[in-house]
């Protein structure tokens, strides 16, 4: 049985919690790559004791967004339960695999607006019938791709769509399109600085957000690209 979360007592536990995001912070979101990982549990970020269900609560008062990894896809009522347990403001990226496109998709047409859109994974490359589907998709929720084999070829075919493209930017891979979002693992603060320089020039109506992949490293990244921000508000807005 799952246990029910407090949110007052949760929130009034949470210091330095976020600010509700503005329109303008919606193109600059910071976050992670999952929040239940084994090396932020026992007071390293979740308090000790802390139910690991929780956690999505806990973690969405300190940050503005999350990209929920597609192994999280556990029960038909899990995107109802963690939009009713987030603070206003708070908006995650949902990753699917290509495949999951082509068969019925997770119940959001409730109230989408909470959820910024889909990171779609396409590791074998894009067919005319992926392209198509996720025109589909694309039309009801913002998408973008991360796809690297066949990646030059499908960048146009994406972009006639209005569909975009997921940066990888250690790699060389630059981010695209109206709905952008980027993936960054392990890197030093002048690696940081460029990546988010880079995403502050993207134009991105549908939105934009930075991932941090690496799990002993995503929380001190994404603090550090906080500061980034409130040092250069000129060229990175947040």
């Amino acid at each position: 049985m799952r246990a029910e979360c407090p949110h007052g007592l949760v929130a009034a536990r949470l210091s330095g919690t976020i600010p509700v995001m503005t329109e303008d912070d919606k193109s600059c979101r910071l976050g992670a790559r999952g929040w239940m990982h084994r090396c932020w549990g026992r007071g390293r970020y979740y308090p000790a004791g802390l139910p690991p269900e929780w956690r999505y609560t806990f973690y969405s008062h300190r940050q503005s967004s999350v990209l929920i990894p597609a192994s999280a896809l556990r029960t038909p009522d899990f995107l109802a339960v963690w939009r009713d347990e987030t603070p206003p403001g708070f908006q995650p990226v949902l990753e699917l695999p290509m495949a999951r496109l082509h068969e019925d998709l997770p119940p959001v047409a409730e109230d989408a607006d909470w959820l910024g859109g889909y990171l779609v994974r396409a590791s074998r490359g894009l067919s005319a019938g992926d392209i198509r589907r996720l025109a589909a998709v694309s039309r009801s929720m913002p998408v973008a791709v991360d796809v690297i084999r066949g990646r030059a070829r499908a960048a146009a075919a994406l972009a006639a769509e209005g569909i975009g493209l997921c940066g990888r930017p250690v790699q060389g891979l630059p981010a695209q399109g109206p709905f952008v979002v980027s993936l960054l693992g392990a890197c030093d603060r002048m690696t940081l600085r460029a990546v988010l320089q880079a995403l502050s020039a993207t134009r991105a109506p549908s939105g934009c957000a930075l991932f941090f992949t690496d799990p002993q490293t995503a929380l001190t990244q994404i603090q550090e690209a906080r500061l980034l921000q409130d040092l250069l508000p000129a060229q990175v807005p947040g």
